[in-house]
This record gives structure tokens, sequence and C-alpha cells, in this order.
């Protein structure tokens, strides 16, 4: 994360530590279900009952997330 944008550079350590096993957790799983399964994607209190998830976008999403750090 830009250190302007970052207060803390322990938390922004630990950000990125965190969407990188997010990265890693997603691309692990084996599900083929395009808005992917409750052990990648999934969240419980979804009201849209997970239908508007995308497993490909979640990739995207925290890739970018990684990669403007």
């Amino acid at each position: 994360m830009n250190a302007d944008v970052c207060l803390n550079a322990r938390w922004c350590e630990l950000e990125h530590g965190l969407a990188q096993a997010a990265i890693e957790l997603v691309e692990a799983c084996e599900c083929e279900e395009p808005s992917g399964c409750p052990a990648c994607i999934h969240y419980l209190d979804c009201s849209e009952y997970n239908n508007v998830l995308d497993k490909s976008s979640a990739l995207l999403v925290l890739k970018a997330t990684v990669d403007a750090e």
C-alpha cells in the first residue's frame, strides 16, 4: 500500500500478507463454479445468496490490491 495512505507500517505488512494469503486460498480452491464456493469466496451473510459473486473477479481485485502496494 502507498506509504502516504498507510499510517502504520506494521498494518501495511499485515494487510499485504492477508491479501496474498487470500489469493493463494482462492487459487488453490478446486471448485469450478464461477461464483466460487464456501471454501474460497462465499460470504455467509450475503443477501444475494452469493449469486453475485465471481471467483475470477475476486482474484482480479485481490491481485490489484497487492500490486498497488
